[in-house]
């Protein structure tokens, strides 16, 4: 015997719940979408090097809602 202890095994987490099939109106989100495309590194600079940022993008989020954005 080597002295190591015999592992334990692990105890495994709750089981989620099984997914459940999207129904049409959700699998189709995309088509009533306003999709908005942007360049982050022109968008918004949040630190003020010039360069646009994802914290310059989410302090903009708000804006981009009033827009009517439903996707970025």
């Amino acid at each position: 015997m080597s002295g190591i202890p015999p592992r334990r095994a692990a105890s495994l987490p709750d089981q989620a719940p099984p997914a459940t099939t999207p129904t049409p109106e959700e699998s189709d989100w995309y088509r009533d979408a306003v999709i908005y495309e942007l360049h982050v590194r022109a968008f918004a600079d949040s630190n003020g090097d010039g360069i646009g940022d994802f914290t310059g993008l989410t302090r903009k989020l708000d804006y981009l809602a009033e827009l009517g954005a439903t996707a970025i």
